[in-house]
């Protein structure tokens, strides 16, 4: 069920001109999480509906890897910037353990991109993931 997600979630891989960084992923924190949503995914590919309190805690866990990631690797800034996970890369196999987190559509608006060239349990960051807040702070107002 994976695979027809990430055909429609495939974005095209380009060499970025801008500083990258392959990272190898420690995924203890993904699994943990992963073990956590087991009971709400069924074998189809649906879901059953998350409680809220359970939603919010697994989306905190979610968003708090990749920023601890993105501080870690990039210049992150949380007052400054606003990390879009999607144009972050991983490997096929955390792609496979993302859609164990997320539900179709939020893994479809929230889930990093798929670079098949990257080895298992990898990612490749790029200061593209870095939106600065004020630019789109200054977009609201308009």
């Amino acid at each position: 069920m994976c695979k027809e997600y990430r055909q429609a979630h495939e974005r095209s891989v380009e060499e970025d001109t801008m500083k990258a960084v392959e990272i190898k992923l420690d995924l203890t924190t993904l699994e943990a999480l992963a073990e956590k949503l087991k009971k709400y995914r069924l074998r189809d590919g649906r879901w059953r509906p998350i409680p809220p309190r359970r939603a919010k805690e697994a989306w905190e866990t979610y968003k708090t890897f990749w920023e601890d990631l993105a501080s870690k690797h990039l210049h992150y800034d949380p007052k400054k910037h606003i990390l879009n996970i999607t144009k972050i890369y991983v490997s096929e196999d955390v792609d496979d353990l993302i859609c164990k987190i997320l539900p179709p559509l939020d893994y479809l608006d929230f889930s990093p991109a798929v670079d098949a060239t990257l080895p298992p349990k990898t990612c490749r960051l790029t200061e593209e993931a870095l939106l600065d807040r004020s630019l789109l702070e200054t977009e609201k107002k308009r």
